[in-house]
């Protein structure tokens, strides 16, 4: 993707991410302390809250890391293979042809040895 890479000053991010829901439901974030009782929008947090959340409660790491160019076309292809996976197996359709992934994986392989 050819991204700046940060890291989570998390451990457990995914834990984290199930506190925030919980705290942000549970009104810790929202100004007025509830949810919308009926009419639109009824049952849904206010976008605002999961803001004000995420800054309070996450952050990153200050090490980051840089793509490294002369490695993008090795990210472009795995990439693309992932792609064909995702799109095969994820139910998108049932016609693409997965039977050269694995040879093109092994091929890649040797190439970066």
């Amino acid at each position: 993707t050819r991204r700046t890479m940060f890291v989570s000053r998390s451990p457990q991010t995914c834990a984290l991410g199930a506190a925030i829901c919980g705290a942000v439901a549970g009104g810790a974030f929202n100004p007025a302390g509830t949810l919308p009782a009926s009419g639109e929008g009824q049952g849904r947090v206010p976008l605002p809250a999961f803001e004000a959340a995420l800054d309070a409660l996450t952050g990153v790491k200050p090490e980051r890391y840089e793509p490294e160019e002369h490695q993008a076309a090795v990210y472009d292809e795995l990439f693309e293979l992932y792609r064909t996976l995702h799109d095969a197996f994820g139910g998108i359709s049932s016609e693409i042809p997965t039977g050269a992934v694995m040879k093109r994986l092994l091929a890649l392989r040797d190439r970066c040895r």
